[in-house]
């Protein structure tokens, strides 16, 4: 059993950094310490047990993928488990500054002096040297390569968090394929992301070398909600408000933690009814969704997936039905929306969560969604699938429908098109079905 940890304080300073006016720099690099040193966890962090021990017993494979979309508690769970961890953990949180090599590489190594003052002495001078007909990408990153094995004699894990806002970069693309098919035998590679990083893993995941955390393994589950009320919160529920509460929040950690903080100062019978009421109408959860999961988008793209919300199936012609737009954008944004796993492939359908799929419903009350476009465009929407049938034996023309905040994966759908974010609202609920309704911004 994982027992809870009160946070410490960080490690100390890293060796060859000084700290002054001009902030930490490691051979007159700037370096953002707070990048490189293990976020700081908050007093009594929940034990994820079952995640905690999946953790321990894949942490010696090559690669390990945790990913999800904003606010499933990857970072979290990854400081919780450096911290318990015997192995000696290599933290590096990225950010948009970090997309050129000489920032990623100077970071990588200001993380393993964090451990080691002494690490990495000759790729810390070629950095130093950045002058005209200074050391090229390739060059410092072999050398870099070469002086990783010093720090992981005894075993070592180097976690990539947020690896998502560096992953179209050329530079740290390539850096990271050299990362994983050099990096030394007891080095393991975390990569906490939104979407599976562009870098070859196929033969990696042939071999066995690879495993994965997705979305669902992350979400809270009844027990997990339970103790996250009553050990980390000190309010114990009643068994049928937790129900709601873990029906309604779909296990996503950060609707949860905004639950807790709606329910203080509330007596049981007003908790009772707030849960029972909670429609995810609320601004503060909302705005988190927005400006975590969607805001980011651009605008076509946030256009595209609202007005095609409406569908059950989204065919890509039905899809230039509802958004106006031609066949070659549809097929763009299709395209885009999947690369950010917005959408997903039949083998990997999975369900629209409530508090994304009846965001049009909100919407159209407010005279901006789908849904208040003309009662034609209903009807035929309706009788699409009537009017429309896929030939027989041809092969699917397109993909199925994974939302920003996906529910659980349940089966592989027999519809051979796209499903939207709508596509739960007319289905009966699930076991993590039922739940709270979100109104979108209107989109731009």
């Amino acid at each position: 059993m994982w027992r809870p940890i009160v946070a410490g304080a960080g490690h100390a300073g890293a060796g060859s950094m000084s700290h002054g006016a001009h902030g930490d720099r490691m051979n007159g690099y700037p370096i953002q310490l707070a990048k490189v040193q293990r976020p700081a966890l908050r007093d009594q962090t929940l034990a994820r047990d079952r995640l905690l021990d999946w953790l321990a017993a894949k942490v010696h494979q090559r690669v390990i993928l945790v990913l999800a979309d904003a606010g499933y508690g990857k970072t979290t769970l990854l400081a919780d488990f450096s911290r318990r961890t015997r192995l000696r953990t290599i933290w590096y949180r990225l950010d948009d500054d970090d997309r050129d090599w000489i920032s990623f590489i100077s970071h990588l190594v200001a993380a393993g002096r964090e451990h080691d003052p002494g690490f990495a002495p000759t790729s810390a001078a070629m950095l130093g040297d950045l002058s005209m007909g200074g050391p090229t990408r390739e060059a410092a990153t072999d050398v870099f390569l070469r002086e990783l094995p010093a720090i992981a004699e005894r075993g070592a894990v180097l976690i990539l968090d947020d690896f998502h806002l560096v992953d179209e970069s050329p530079d740290v693309r390539l850096i990271a394929r050299e990362l994983v098919a050099r990096a030394p035998e007891r080095l393991s590679i975390i990569f906490a992301s939104r979407r599976v990083p562009g870098i070859p893993l196929a033969r990696m995941r042939a071999a066995g070398e690879v495993a994965e955390l997705g979305t669902d393994d992350l979400r809270f589950d009844s027990t997990e909600t339970a103790r996250l009320f009553a050990e980390t919160y000190g309010r114990e529920l009643e068994p049928d408000v937790l129900a709601d509460v873990a029906a309604r929040t779909e296990g996503w950690a950060a609707s949860l933690q905004l639950v807790q903080a709606a329910l203080r100062d509330r007596s049981p019978a007003d908790i009772r009814r707030f849960v029972r009421g909670l429609t995810g109408a609320d601004q503060e959860l909302y705005d988190y969704l927005a400006e975590e999961v969607v805001g980011d988008l651009p605008d076509d793209l946030q256009q595209f997936l609202m007005r095609t919300s409406i569908l059950q199936v989204v065919p890509a012609e039905l899809a230039g039905v509802v958004t106006g737009l031609d066949p070659t954008e549809v097929a763009r944004l299709s395209a885009a929306a999947e690369r950010l796993t917005l959408l997903t492939r039949p083998s990997r359908t999975a369900r629209s969560p409530s508090v994304i799929t009846r965001s049009s419903a909100s919407s159209s009350r407010h005279g901006c969604g789908p849904r208040s476009r003309p009662t034609p465009l209903a009807a035929f929407i309706a009788s699409w699938p009537k009017q429309r049938p896929p030939p027989t034996g041809e092969s699917p023309p397109t993909t199925t429908v994974r939302p920003a905040i996906p529910m659980q994966s349940r089966r592989r759908s027999p519809e051979p098109s796209r499903r939207s974010w709508a596509a739960a609202s007319t289905r009966p609920p699930s076991r993590r079905s039922t739940g709270s309704r979100m109104t979108p911004a209107c989109p731009s």
